[in-house]
């Protein structure tokens, strides 16, 4: 829950009802996340009530609340030695306590989270988080989560664009906050870019919960595969059909993993396959290529289909896979070979080269 300021500042303004549906969810989820937090929440609550005061805490500072009550005090001071606390002053003592009663409760019931960031300088950068979530951040982003993210909640804040692969979980939603956006997900991929004009989320596949973070607007969309949706400081979100086929390809660029994936595909390809005879006595092979790169797409993947005779000597076939192989993705083929009137002893498959193919060009 940590976005620069002390938790309990933000617990205040829940109390004091200044936050935004999408900023009350998110702190509704934290305290819905186990009993013990629900039991402290409500002391906490009774201890604001008891308080007797109703205060913005966007910047509450008990040494300046603490400054400006001996400052009144000096400026009028009692007329005998007994001190009577009526009017003003008892409003002040009030404020002065109840502000310090709400700062000490909370920093105890509430304690700061520490936090992680991560930055992306001059270049591209992969980030896996502990629930095993895969994230690119684009050169001048940063992404922050707390040290115990995945414990009771799964919550970051980006700053610049990422694209998002969220591993499953129904119990703990994955929540993004930008700057003038939330996205709200349980598993899936899609891209949240933010610049000067405003949040742009664009899915790749399953479907993201997007909402404004401005309190004057309560609504929210949900939106899937080949959809995008846009806030700006004045609307939102508004969605629409993505038309950009290229919209992640930025991960292509500034990325020395993908220039290694892109220049060694051998590294990346993995050839399984098995062969027999057929009724004809044709060796037939059946294989099948997997992508275990992270973001190269093969295309054009030649391979050499070698038979060895019973006199030891072998001869080779070439032969190239035209179809287009997605990361983490598979595909089957099956070759014949021109060994009829040989009694083949044994047939490997080695791939030589692949090209490489920009997901902007798909």
């Amino acid at each position: 829950m940590k976005e620069g300021t002390p938790y309990w500042d933000r617990f205040a303004a829940y109390l004091s009802g200044d936050l935004s549906d999408a900023e009350r969810e998110e702190v509704d989820l934290w305290i819905k996340s186990s009993p013990e937090r629900q039991k402290e929440f409500e002391e906490a609550r009774q201890i604001w009530q008891n308080s007797g005061i109703r205060l913005e805490m966007r910047d509450a500072d008990t040494v300046e609340e603490w400054g400006k009550l001996q400052s009144r005090i000096s400026e009028n001071p009692p007329e005998s030695d007994t001190v009577q606390v009526t009017g003003n002053y008892s409003l002040w003592f009030k404020i002065a306590a109840g502000v310090v009663i709400l700062a000490v409760a909370l920093f105890i019931l509430w304690p700061v989270e520490k936090m992680i960031d991560i930055h992306a300088k001059g270049e591209v950068v992969k980030v896996y988080l502990p629930d095993s979530s895969k994230i690119w951040l684009n050169v001048g982003s940063t992404l922050s989560y707390p040290e115990d993210f995945g414990v009771e909640n799964r919550r970051v804040t980006l700053s610049g664009e990422g694209y998002f692969i969220v591993q499953p979980d129904s119990l703990k939603p994955f929540i993004i906050k930008a700057s003038l956006a939330y996205a709200r997900v349980l598993g899936t991929s899609f891209n949240v870019k933010e610049d000067s004009a405003g949040v742009v989320l664009t899915v790749a596949e399953g479907k993201v919960s997007f909402s404004s973070v401005k309190s004057k607007n309560k609504q929210k969309v949900v939106v899937t595969a080949k959809e995008k949706a846009v806030v700006t400081s004045d609307e939102g979100p508004v969605k629409s059909p993505n038309s950009d086929a290229g919209f992640a390809a930025w991960r292509e660029r500034n990325n020395a993993a993908y220039d290694h994936e892109k220049n060694n595909p051998k590294e990346y390809l993995v050839s399984r396959y098995s062969w027999e005879k057929n009724k004809i006595n044709m060796s037939v092979i059946d294989g099948r290529l997997a992508n275990k790169a992270d973001l190269a797409i093969y295309t054009d993947i030649v391979l050499n289909a070698t038979y060895t005779k019973p006199n030891g000597k072998t001869s080779t076939t070439t032969f190239t896979l035209t179809d287009k192989l997605m990361p983490g993705e598979t595909l089957n083929y099956q070759k014949r070979l021109l060994d009829i009137f040989t009694d083949t002893q044994k047939v490997t498959v080695e791939i030589v080269s692949a090209r490489t193919v920009s997901s902007a060009d798909l």
